[in-house]
């Protein structure tokens, strides 16, 4: 599942919510909400997140929580 990525380049749900200051539920929802938000999953089936996830979740909570858009299922 991992494949090639090293271990130093990846984070666990409670790395990346304590990194952006999100609750884990929020990553969650973001995660069901947005299609391109896939993050790999381990063997044990917990999200591992790379450097491009970390990109799109700072992307994410900037448009949402600075610039105030809202999520539309349009």
């Amino acid at each position: 599942m991992l494949g090639k990525m090293a271990e130093s380049e990846v984070h666990t749900i409670k790395e990346v919510s304590v990194m952006l200051d999100e609750e884990q539920h929020v990553l969650r929802y973001w995660e069901r909400e947005f299609e391109f938000l896939n993050p790999l999953k381990n063997e044990a089936g917990n999200r591992i997140y790379g450097q491009k996830d970390l990109a799109i979740l700072r992307e994410l909570k900037r448009l949402i929580r600075t610039e105030r858009k809202t999520i539309s299922k349009k």
